[in-house]
């Protein structure tokens, strides 16, 4: 008997856009292979395309990866500069990415780079337009804006149909009032308490010391060491189920691992029938 379609079934996901990650923020010091690890995500197989908005001139460092070169020269990944002195800069970017976000254009993910800065763009603009009821500029209202227009367009780059969002973020220390010390995003008003909580995977990314090899043959090495998860230290999310912490740590791999786990989980039905 065929039931009926309900109106909202249009609406309903489905499950490849609930396996994978709409949206993941990268965190971390300069130097930390945050753009390049984002660019490299042009060797999965199911990737289009990826868009950078750059902000931050990281797009140097993509120099040097041959398969990322050669997509930056077949226009598999396409850069968009951003002058943050430019006077048009915040509605450039925030053209851009209403536009990436609402229209398919092909890309599979779309890097912010970095939205801390984008942010300072939007900050120097609000200050610059926000008034209040008698007409006089409101700087208290203007923070306010900023901290909502961060959010909004991490949340409609999370939400997008089409793409996948990559914000990528330069860390601070942030002190409590019992006196710890915590690794946060680098963002100011309200959006640095609620930006993690919009990434289905926030990633704290660090150069570490870290022992290899075993007697004679132990060495200490740095290794690029990603923080997901069980630290106090760290803001960090993992809903995948992935190892809190990850050493030579890649995006590629990240979406490796994610993969297996689903087709495991798809496995499982078939040997319990």
């Amino acid at each position: 008997m065929n039931m009926p379609a309900p109106s909202f079934a249009q609406f309903l996901s489905k499950p490849k856009d609930i396996g994978m990650p709409k949206s993941i923020m990268l965190y971390g010091k300069p130097g930390t292979r945050k753009t390049s690890l984002s660019a490299e995500l042009v060797k999965l197989p199911e990737t289009k395309k990826i868009l950078i908005l750059d902000i931050d001139n990281g797009t140097e460092a993509l120099v040097g990866d041959p398969i990322v070169e050669k997509a930056l020269h077949s226009g598999q990944v396409d850069v968009m500069a951003v002058d943050s002195l430019d006077p048009n800069a915040f509605a450039q970017i925030n053209a851009v990415i209403q536009e990436v976000a609402n229209t398919d254009f092909g890309y599979s993910f779309v890097v912010l780079d970095t939205l801390n800065l984008m942010q300072e763009v939007a900050i120097k603009h609000f200050l610059a337009t926000t008034t209040n009821s008698s007409g006089k500029l409101d700087s208290r209202a203007a923070w306010g804006e900023v901290s909502k227009w961060t959010d909004a367009m991490a949340r409609m780059l999370h939400n997008a149909p089409h793409t996948a969002g990559i914000f990528v973020m330069h860390e601070k220390n942030e002190a409590e009032d019992t006196g710890q010390v915590s690794v946060i995003p680098k963002l100011s008003g309200s959006s640095k308490d609620t930006i993690a909580s919009i990434p289905s995977v926030v990633i704290h990314l660090g150069f570490e010391k870290v022992a290899v090899g075993e007697g004679d043959d132990e060495q200490v090495v740095d290794k690029l060491v990603a923080n997901l998860g069980g630290s106090e230290k760290y803001v960090s999310k993992n809903r995948f189920r992935l190892p809190d912490r990850i050493e030579d740590f890649t995006l590629v791999d990240m979406y490796h691992r994610i993969a297996a786990r689903g087709e495991e989980s798809a496995e499982a039905p078939a040997k319990a029938a």
